[in-house]
């Protein structure tokens, strides 16, 4: 499960790690408004480098990749609005890679949706969690309410840069 699809590349990457593994699917979810803006240009450069299709939307794109590799049954792009109290996706969830709402309330409430829905071996990552100290604070305090059930991990990259970095719950 991904929230924040963006171009998809995190996506499409997952979708090709189930298909080489034979097992698992994908779900991303994103109304993609977000990366609009830089649509033209990933058109512009994907084309330069002899894809030949026609990008109207995000969405558009990252359907376009998932043909072209040949993922269809092991991604499923959902656009609309991202709300974990009305995931479409089905249960139990095994993988969850969150790259949108960074902010303390937005992860809290990811937490507390989807929490029941995680598998019992399941890992949650959180991009950029960990170097924002206020959801780095909430995180802590999340895992250490909850005994011995969950670990965390701050997986934070040497330089610094305004997205660094994930949270690693498992």
């Amino acid at each position: 499960m991904e929230f924040g699809t963006g171009f998809g590349v995190s996506a499409l990457w997952m979708a090709r790690a189930a298909r080489e593994n034979g097992l698992g699917h994908v779900w991303t979810i994103d109304d993609l408004r977000g990366v609009r803006g830089l649509l033209e240009e990933a058109v512009r450069r994907l084309r330069a480098a002899g894809f030949m299709f026609p990008c109207e939307t995000p969405g558009d794109l990252v359907d376009t990749l998932r043909r072209h590799l040949r993922l269809e049954e092991f991604l499923t792009i959902v656009a609309e609005t991202i709300d974990p109290g009305r995931l479409v996706a089905p249960s139990p969830i095994d993988f969850l890679f969150s790259d949108f709402g960074h902010a303390p309330e937005d992860v809290r409430a990811l937490l507390e949706c989807l929490l029941p829905r995680m598998s019992p071996r399941a890992s949650i990552l959180i991009h950029s969690a960990s170097a924002y100290e206020p959801t780095r604070r909430l995180l802590e305090e999340f895992v250490a309410s909850r005994g011995r059930r969950f670990s965390l991990v701050h997986l934070l990259e040497r330089h610094d840069r305004a997205q660094n970095g994930a949270a690693w719950i498992r």
